[in-house]
């Protein structure tokens, strides 16, 4: 039960919005759809990114083809190629999620048997809200109530007046019911973070993701000492390296997993253990397509301290690759299967439609283009 191909599909599908935070702008989700087969003809499937090239795959390829399919450790610590560290860690990210829906197919189990079990059957979904103005933000959350959710991610760090009149202004309208976070995407001086949080934190923040880069460790610190509101950091935060250190600084009060895109599942698994053994829950964020859902669903219902709702860009997608089209929330939540695998099936029409799109918006000037941020493409 050897790996005996590597497939990949460049496809690119359109936000119902163009999705803006801190420093950027996307309209498209790229995405990678990975095809591992074994020898016996069993395969599996992810979504990542950084693919970039022909070659690159190729060069893949010759580090994967021939090894077992049980031997991740070993493989990914020989997994060394001519990319960046986010780059590689994206690689082994999808890799490695792909290898798990082959062998929970192969074997007719769930993934989250694989891990160890269920700890919970479903998980509450955190849409995260791009910016958009205050009045349209508003109106968008209200949406999302009437749909059952509860809980919301709000992008800011662009202008922290209008971060400020957001929470302000969804407190007098929709209440103290639901959860409110927001992700600072690592704008924020040490002075300004000082000013914002001391105005934000009568409104009952749920916690606050990344205000600073991730090596600003006193300033973290000092923002942790001086206010109540849970920090944690999401931008930078990839591996159990990552994880010992911040969790070990005293600077955070949670963990944070990018589950499948920039850590891959049994990573984002090593991330939580530490983060529990320093006594911290772990927020949980999946990326924008079904397939990526999924994968973060399985690993939440396993992981007994992911407590806090798993953040979720799905809402933003026009449509999804997997069969029976996109995914159904119940009441703000997602339920997992006993389907083998991740529990999907791939749409190969839709797959071979937004192969096409790519092709198409890949040589206009407006496409996202893969240089802005590489965590960024990883879907």
């Amino acid at each position: 039960m050897k790996i005996k191909k590597l497939n990949v599909h460049r496809i690119a599908i359109p936000f119902n919005r163009p999705k803006t935070w801190g420093w950027s702008t996307r309209t498209y989700t790229r995405a990678n759809i990975l095809e591992i087969t074994d020898t016996d003809g069993s395969t599996g499937y992810s979504c990542s990114g950084v693919f970039r090239d022909p070659e690159q795959i190729k060069a893949i390829e010759e580090k994967i083809i021939g090894k077992s399919i049980f031997d991740q450790e070993k493989m990914f610590r020989e997994f060394v190629g001519p990319w960046e560290p986010a780059a590689s860690l994206a690689i082994i990210a999808g890799i490695q999620t792909a290898l798990y829906d082959l062998r929970g197919r192969k074997f007719n189990v769930p993934v989250y048997e694989l891990l160890g079990g269920l700890y919970r059957k479903k998980v509450k979904i955190e849409p995260v809200i791009f910016i958009r103005g205050v009045d349209e933000e508003v109106k968008e959350i209200k949406e999302h109530i009437a749909a059952g959710f509860t809980a919301f991610n709000l992008k800011a760090g662009r202008d922290i007046d209008h971060d400020i009149e957001l929470v302000k202004t969804l407190r007098e309208e929709v209440g103290y019911d639901i959860e409110i976070s927001l992700n600072f995407n690592m704008l924020l001086s040490h002075t300004t973070a000082m000013n914002v949080f001391k105005k934000i934190e009568d409104y009952d923040i749920s916690y606050i993701f990344s205000p600073f880069k991730p090596d600003a460790l006193y300033s973290y610190r000092k923002i942790k000492d001086i206010s109540s509101i849970p920090i944690s950091i999401h931008d930078g935060a990839a591996s159990i390296e990552d994880a010992v250190r911040y969790c070990s600084s005293g600077a955070i009060d949670a963990g944070s997993v990018y589950i499948g895109v920039t850590s891959g599942i049994a990573e984002s698994k090593k991330i939580c253990v530490i983060s529990e053994a320093f006594g911290l829950p772990v927020i949980p964020t999946a990326g924008e397509l079904g397939i990526s859902q999924l994968v973060g669903l399985h690993l939440s219902c396993n992981v007994p301290n992911m407590t806090f709702p798993m953040g979720s860009e799905y809402h933003t997608e026009t449509d999804d690759i997997i069969k029976g089209g996109k995914l159904k929330f119940v009441d703000g939540y997602l339920e997992v299967t006993d389907k083998p695998g991740f529990g999907f099936e791939i749409d190969w029409d839709r797959v071979e439609k937004y192969k096409e799109v790519y092709k198409k918006v890949s040589e206009s000037k407006s496409f996202d283009h893969e240089s802005d941020f590489i965590t960024y493409s990883m879907r």
